[in-house]
Parts: C-alpha cells; structure tokens; sequence
C-alpha cells in the first residue's frame, strides 16, 4: 500500500549529520523544535531530545 502525500517531516540522516558534527546542543534542541509538527506534546519532545543526548554521548565515548 502506498502512501500518497504523507512524507517524513525531514530528513532524519542528513539532520542527524549536522547535528553532531556542527551544532551545540542548544542549538541542536531549537533545530529539533523547529522541525516537530505544531501538535508534538511535551512528553514527545522530551523523549526526541533524551534520544539525541544518548547518541551524542556515546558518540563522545567512541572519540
């Protein structure tokens, strides 16, 4: 079944590159914000930044 004019609000590999290797965390957690759909709830949010802090971390781990 195809789903016609439903696509992913971006594109996650290409944000997740420039999250790690060129922006703060500050300015990673606006840049995430920006790209969640207007109805995302708080507890959404929450577990999106939990997820982008653990991988960031073990990628300073693996450094």
């Amino acid at each position: 079944m195809k789903s016609e004019g439903k696509k992913l609000p971006y594109n996650w590999y290409a944000y997740l590159n420039k999250l790690w290797f060129a922006m703060s965390d500050k300015e990673a957690v606006l840049e995430l914000v920006k790209r969640l759909p207007a109805t995302v709830f708080l507890h959404e949010m929450l577990r999106e930044i939990e997820f982008i802090a653990a991988v960031k971390e073990d990628l300073d781990e693996i450094d």
